[in-house]
């Protein structure tokens, strides 16, 4: 099996909903011991 798990989110732009969305999970997932990385593709 994999040990890794790739989340994409996207939404209309890419700069609003989806950097907040992503944001929240990447907290979520860090406070519960996971190791994260969070790559914003459109935004540079």
């Amino acid at each position: 099996g994999k040990n890794y798990l790739k989340i994409a989110i996207g939404c209309t732009g890419g700069r609003h909903r989806s950097v907040v969305i992503v944001r929240e999970i990447f907290n979520f997932l860090k406070e519960k011991g996971y190791e994260t990385t969070i790559n914003h593709r459109e935004l540079k």
